[in-house]
């Protein structure tokens, strides 16, 4: 199986005041690979909510689940 080329969008932590705050980066600046897309669910009081995530290999090999609005193939 190849492997496809993708651009991604990583969270950014910022902490003030002992609270931990973040957002995600605005344009797509870090590369990896594309592996596989992968279920995840999440429980809350409310029950459980099933999202999708590409999981992503970077070049130094770490690992990320990339929800996909923050993920773009590109043609390589």
């Amino acid at each position: 199986m190849e492997l496809r080329n993708v651009m991604f969008k990583k969270w950014v932590d910022a902490v003030e005041c002992e609270k931990v705050y973040g957002h995600w980066e605005k344009d797509y600046i870090n590369p990896g690979l594309f592996h596989t897309w992968a279920a995840k669910f999440n429980k809350t009081h409310t029950g459980f909510h099933n999202y999708t995530v590409a999981i992503v290999e970077c070049p130094d090999g770490n690992i990320y689940e990339v929800f996909p609005e923050n993920l773009k193939f590109v043609v390589s």
